[in-house]
């Protein structure tokens, strides 16, 4: 069986898609092609690869629009500064002696420019299109297409290629953390209503996303694949060394760690918990000293918008870390004493959301202090697995992270929770469904 992953984005930290091409490989009469797009600074180890599985990425570019309009204008402009500001300084005599005519055909050339970005702006999925080549040439038996961003795209070779689709939807895409004017929101609606109809099945990550798209687009309801860890890799025995705690901190043994994991980006309420750990934290619990480590990838807008508050981190047991290695992560959980998910209610994708980093921590014998959100709250009221606070109280959030601090850890993940876990969202249970899945298409 040929199968097709298209991926708009890069794979560094995408466990959801690794975990898929891992389970779809150990099949050795699949063939698997995986294309995606990377960034400049992607350092992807592929660990996941195996001989029937082909990854070829693209760049994502950042003036893919600008170089598309450079196109078919060629000669239109000198520099990205002719367009911002409209003006341009050129050395060509034609240009002196014609620029009576030049001026005016360089200023349409901007506007059409401009217009034509907004355009393609609203098109989410624009740059996935340079898969289409490669896509058509290994003509896949299925197609999976993860997010809207290559929705579309999928769409177009199922009907080249009579192939089947299956659309993963990893987010609610029509409510997502992203600021999207009126007719951005309404095109992507458009489009998802257009093309889910194609979908041969829908997959997604929790159960209110998979009623909630049952419901707005009156289809099947959605298969429902959780992004859990794969708990073996969670039990793997690694030296303290390779701990970042360490490189901090002198002996972690007698400290309380605060860990946050994810994005650090806006809305995942990191304002909020920075503020309640200076406030609330900077006295010993248990006579222990309190350290907060909030790890992972940083918008570059989310730290000029926020100097201060990053300036306040470096005096206040407060780190602030790039990503590491899947096998840090294990460490971090290992040695840490609460994980905290602080995610704002900004939109119906959070609130809908059951983060892999739940998942990890849970399975790493670790409780969680959680915002209110619906699913999240289900999961850790079900389980009792940590404790729910107001992610814009910091006051609140305070006080369920010390209740854990102050608490046995089996009080919140003990062996006979971890077992009843497993038996709905374990890894295995996962991979089942999904090649039963495959097996029925």
């Amino acid at each position: 069986m040929k199968i097709l992953v298209l991926l708009g984005n890069p794979i560094d930290h995408d466990s959801r898609v690794k975990n898929l091409i891992t389970a779809l490989s150990k099949d050795k009469s699949n063939l698997i092609f995986l294309q995606y797009l990377k960034n400049d600074t992607e350092q992807s180890d592929y660990n996941f690869m195996k001989n029937n599985v082909t990854v070829k990425s693209y760049i994502l570019s950042k003036n893919l629009i600008y170089s598309f309009f450079l196109l078919f204008f060629p000669n239109s402009f000198k520099s990205k500064k002719i367009i911002k500001k409209n003006k341009a300084i050129n050395t060509n005599p034609l240009y002196t002696k014609f620029r009576f005519i030049y001026i005016p055909i360089r200023y349409i050339y901007t506007k059409m420019y401009l217009l034509l970005r907004g355009l393609l702006l609203l098109d989410p999925g624009i740059q996935t299109w340079i898969f289409k080549k490669d896509a058509l040439k290994f003509n896949p038996d299925i197609i999976h297409a993860n997010d809207l961003s290559t929705l579309g795209l999928g769409v177009k070779i199922k009907k080249k290629c009579r192939s089947k689709l299956i659309y993963d939807s990893h987010e609610l895409e029509t409510d997502r953390n992203l600021k999207l004017s009126f007719v951005q929101k309404w095109i992507r609606h458009y489009v998802e209503k257009k093309c889910i109809k194609y979908a041969d099945r829908v997959i997604t990550v929790s159960e209110s996303i998979a009623n909630h798209l049952s419901k707005l687009y009156s289809i099947k309801k959605p298969l429902v694949i959780y992004n859990t860890p794969n708990f073996k890799t969670l039990k793997k025995k690694s030296s303290i060394k390779e701990c970042i705690f360490t490189k901090n901190i002198v002996d972690i043994s007698n400290v309380n760690i605060i860990v946050y994991i994810g994005l650090v980006t806006f809305n995942r309420g990191l304002e909020t918990l920075v503020s309640s750990f200076i406030k609330f934290f900077q006295e010993p619990i248990n006579n222990k000293p309190n350290y907060l480590f909030i790890v992972g990838p940083m918008s570059s807008k989310f730290y000029s918008s926020n100097l201060g508050l990053f300036d306040q981190c470096r005096n206040n047991n407060i780190y602030v870390l790039p990503p590491v290695s899947y096998l840090e992560i294990i460490n971090i959980f290992k040695y840490a004493n609460v994980s905290v998910i602080p995610i704002q209610n900004c939109c119906k994708s959070y609130d809908f959301c059951l983060p892999n980093k739940l998942f990890e921590s849970v399975f790493s014998n670790l409780p969680v202090a959680a915002s209110n959100l619906f699913e999240l709250s289900e999961f850790i009221k079900k389980y009792k697995c940590g404790e729910i606070f107001n992610p814009i109280d910091p006051e609140d959030m305070a006080k369920k992270i010390t209740k854990i601090l102050l608490s046995d850890k089996k009080k919140y993940i003990n062996d006979r929770k971890i077992e009843e876990i497993k038996k709905i969202y374990s890894i295995e249970v996962q991979n089942k469904k999904l090649i039963d899945l495959y097996s029925s298409i």
